[in-house]
């Protein structure tokens, strides 16, 4: 199993993805000023973190999607036939994954799934046949505009930037790993490799090329109180006053299995 996490740029508030077994992904929400981990909805398809985006203040989730097992129908404009469409871009509220708004997608390259471009406007990327089929359950409390040139812009490099990372210039990008970021706080340094294929890599920096070597997380961020927040095996963890002392263990995912879980009966509100 692996986890990912999305935080609000704004808020003190991330997104929790728990991974595994395949095709299996658990969404839950963690306030960073209480650490209460809140569960949310399981999903039984393919989730693409690094082309999805969360609001500033972390009340919506852009996700994209795939299922070739049980492929989405959707009703084509043209001669009334069925088509099967395993791709999807939604709209939802964390912890859940059910849609606000959806959009199908006929092959795996046509889409980039979006991004805020500020608190009050999130742009869609698709092609325009995609973006014609989109279906919005509900109005949402922001700017929905549609942009079709996806493959142009980086997700991950928009996040980073929003959250105050900056590209290492020091260090010589490769094929495999193209950029370099790092955030600095008030004792240490965080780092993440960026890497097209294998899952990134990250680091805490003491200076001087050390790192804490304990720390091989799958995720590394501060949060509003200072403190350096990660992903390990599994777990949840935050560190005050990193790098002495030791990190609190917040939660153990390792346990959780697939549940049903309706959305709120005012999820569409």
């Amino acid at each position: 199993m692996r986890i990912k996490i999305l935080k609000a740029a704004s808020a003190p508030l991330a997104v929790v993805f728990r991974q595994g077994p395949p095709r299996q992904t658990q969404q839950l929400l963690w306030n960073l000023d209480t650490d209460e981990l809140v569960p949310g909805q399981w999903i039984k398809a393919y989730l693409t973190i690094s082309d999805c985006d969360l609001s500033p203040d972390g009340r919506y989730l852009l996700g994209v999607f795939q299922d070739d097992r049980f492929k989405r129908q959707e009703r084509a404009v043209d001669g009334g036939l069925k088509q099967a469409l395993p791709y999807w871009t939604a709209l939802s509220k964390p912890p859940y994954f059910t849609a606000l708004a959806i959009w199908f997608h006929q092959a795996p390259y046509d889409h980039k799934g979006g991004y805020w471009h500020n608190a009050s406007e999130l742009r869609v990327s698709m092609p325009d046949r995609d973006w014609d089929r989109g279906k919005f359950l509900c109005a949402p409390p922001f700017d929905v505009r549609h942009e079709t040139n996806p493959r142009r812009r980086s997700v991950t490099a928009l996040q980073m930037v929003r959250s105050g990372w900056a590209r290492r210039s020091d260090d010589a990008p490769s094929a495999k790993a193209p950029s370099t970021w790092v955030k600095a706080g008030d004792r240490v340094t965080l780092r993440r490799r960026v890497r097209l294929v294998l899952d990134d890599v990250w680091a805490v920096e003491l200076g001087q090329n050390r790192t804490i070597d304990d720390i091989q997380p799958s995720f590394l961020e501060f949060d509003s109180r200072g403190r350096v927040i990660f992903a390990q095996d599994g777990r949840l963890f935050a560190w005050e006053n990193c790098p002495q002392g030791s990190p609190k263990l917040i939660a153990d995912l390792t346990s959780n299995r697939f549940e049903p879980a309706p959305a709120p009966n005012d999820y569409f509100s």
